[in-house]
């Protein structure tokens, strides 16, 4: 019996963890991640684009591209919970020449002193 209970509780976990990690590409749709980069970087939300999406687990990686021509590699995080999804502000770095020159400006960060 503690076997069957034992092997029940793995079986269920397993599937709870791999419904949240899937989870997240419904929960951020891409129209969801533009308004909030374009919020994050002080842009209208016509003025970006956002590429090369990856969902990693409970984190969305993406690249984004203003009209302007600067481009960042983002990232945001959702938790999933039983009270709901919660999702950080995005976390931006601006690229040049394939390096990393400086952070977007966020609260997050502001709060950090970075």
């Amino acid at each position: 019996m503690n076997r069957r209970l034992l092997t029940l509780i793995i079986a269920s976990s397993i599937a709870v963890l791999s419904g949240c990690t899937s989870m997240t590409t419904s929960v951020q749709s891409n129209d969801d991640l533009v308004t909030a980069t374009a919020q994050n970087l002080g842009l209208a939300e016509n003025q970006i684009t956002i590429s090369n999406r990856r969902d990693e687990g409970s984190a969305v990686n993406y690249d984004v591209k203003t009209k302007a021509g600067k481009q960042y590699k983002c990232q945001r995080f959702v938790v999933i919970s039983i009270m709901g999804a919660t999702k950080s502000s995005p976390l931006c770095d601006q690229m040049q020449n394939g390096q990393a020159v400086g952070h977007s400006d966020n609260a997050l960060l502001k709060a950090a002193g970075k």
